[in-house]
């Protein structure tokens, strides 16, 4: 996936992750007609999007490090290879 639309989908994912948390906690459970089963639709929809922004925060942030890693190994041993 490229990179603008992996930002895309975090911010989209963040604004749903924002407005479950809000529900939850600000608005609070009790004031829906069947608090159980809101409780449960909130947290349904809130793991899911918490656990795919952890993943495209991963790939957005470490992978490229790693990239940059094995980048910086290639580059000394072209330097070793040419001394």
């Amino acid at each position: 996936m490229k990179t603008k639309v992996e930002k895309r989908i975090m911010i989209v994912l963040a604004s749903i992750m924002s407005v479950c948390l809000a529900l939850q906690y600000v608005v609070g459970v009790d004031n829906f007609s069947d608090p159980v089963m809101a409780k449960y639709w909130l947290e349904f929809i809130l793991y899911p999007s918490c656990l795919a922004t952890l993943i495209l925060i991963w790939r957005l942030t470490l992978d490229k490090k790693i990239e940059g890693k094995q980048q910086r190994e290639k580059n000394l041993e072209d330097l070793k290879r040419n001394n």
